[in-house]
């Protein structure tokens, strides 16, 4: 059973280091080779993530050898909340706690008890607050799994975990410790983000991969990542005389609660056959374009001698000549309409494109009863009472947004 080692915040300087070389990466995630540092010219860190607050995770296959990559990303890196690494294979009795502190980040270790191998940890950037959430159940076997909850100004707290499954774990058991979790931080009511080494193929039709699809569809979770994040070289027998045999897999997951709101990324990280995958918070606002309306100028017919007139003069007599209610009012509409049209005509204009869809009429009227309530409490009219239906109808109004926000974006 994991347990946690280690939990500090460091306010000293990064030692300066030996530049590491930057991996060359696959030309279809996301950077390119200008990357690498030409020799003789001193090195300038070039981001490698896309910009936003982001949720990180590496599966490391082993940090003393790529503590420096993990200690270059995030001391160059701007706006990483949270980075979860797995298979650090770290042991308490042989490895220093501070000799994995970084700058800037609280570090969560989480170091495998029974044998070798494993572990988990979480470098938490200093400005959150981070609380750990007790697991009130064992994990099956070697599987590991820890829980936290990260709060920062300016954005919802968030139940974030991280998971690795050893493939000898992957199996019913696993999939029902799966369950039990997903419950226990849906019931948080947080927004959730779950990422980890599940060693579950989901680019292949399994048992697994389809049972694992099916508890995220009822759980109203979704995978972001839609790459391969494992790419491996494996030795087989063919005819042409080939003996090896490449293949590719998706075995790091990311799994949210709410897909509008983040974009996901993979780059090569630190010699890991795993792929460093990452989600980037979207913050952009939705661009709505304008519409087109037609109008008609209709104050211009008050006191318009020529349409009344125009009306009085009109024959109406046959409206009483017909029993079909259905063709006079057809007809009544094309005489109306034919005098518009001369005096009135239609005319056509764009106007801003509504950037809230999700508002309502009933929306509206709240706030605006909210506001009253609000300037009445500041001009010290009926203080208490104004001051505590503001608050109500407050309170009132970011549910209705919020859950109106959450039909609009699943539909």
């Amino acid at each position: 059973m994991s347990r946690r080692l280690h939990q500090s915040q460091i306010g000293t300087e990064p030692e300066e280091t030996e530049t590491p070389q930057l991996l060359q990466m696959d030309e279809n995630i996301f950077r390119d080779d200008s990357l690498l540092s030409n020799e003789g010219q001193e090195y300038s860190y070039v981001s490698r993530l896309k910009k936003g607050i982001k949720y990180v995770h590496v599966n490391i296959n082993g940090l003393k050898s790529k503590f420096e990559h993990v200690k270059e990303l995030l001391n160059n890196e701007q706006n990483v909340i949270c980075m979860g690494i797995t298979e650090t294979k770290l042991n308490v009795d042989r490895d220093r706690l501070n000799d994995f502190e970084i700058c800037n980040y609280n570090a969560l270790r989480y170091d495998r008890d029974k044998k070798e191998g494993g572990g988990l940890l979480f470098y938490v950037h200093h400005s959150c607050m981070v609380t750990e959430v007790e697991i009130p159940f064992a994990p099956p076997n070697f599987v590991q799994c820890n829980i936290v909850s990260i709060r920062k100004q300016g954005i919802s707290e968030t139940i974030v975990a991280i998971v690795y499954a050893p493939p000898s774990d992957v199996n019913n058991q696993f999939l029902e410790y799966f369950v039990k979790v997903c419950n226990l931080m849906k019931s948080s009511g947080k927004r959730l983000i779950l990422m980890g080494d599940f060693n579950i193929n989901l680019l292949e039709m399994s048992g697994d991969s389809l049972k694992l699809f099916r508890l995220i569809k009822e759980f109203d979770l979704y995978q972001l990542v839609n790459f391969a994040t494992r790419t491996s070289t494996v030795k087989v027998k063919s005819n042409d005389g080939s003996n090896y045999r490449t293949t590719q897999s998706l075995l790091d997951h990311i799994y949210v609660d709410e897909t509008s709101k983040y974009e996901v990324g993979g780059i090569e990280f630190g010699g890991s056959d795993h792929l460093l995958t990452y989600i980037v918070r979207n913050k952009k606002r939705v661009s709505c374009p304008p519409q087109l309306i037609t109008y008609r100028q209709c104050h211009k017919l008050v006191d318009n001698e020529d349409f009344v007139n125009e009306l009085k003069e009109t024959d109406w007599s046959y409206l009483y000549n017909t029993d079909y209610i259905e063709l006079n009012i057809e007809i009544f509409e094309k005489q109306v309409l034919a005098l518009l049209d001369i005096y009135v005509p239609e005319r056509s204009k764009y106007v801003k494109g509504q950037n809230a869809p999700w508002m309502t009429s009933q929306i509206c009227k709240l706030i605006k009863m909210r506001d009253k309530h609000h300037r009445l409490a500041r001009i010290g009219t009926d203080r208490e009472f104004n001051f505590n239906a503001f608050k109500k109808l407050r309170n009132e109004i970011n549910i209705l947004i919020r859950n109106r926000k959450k039909k609009h974006f699943k539909a």
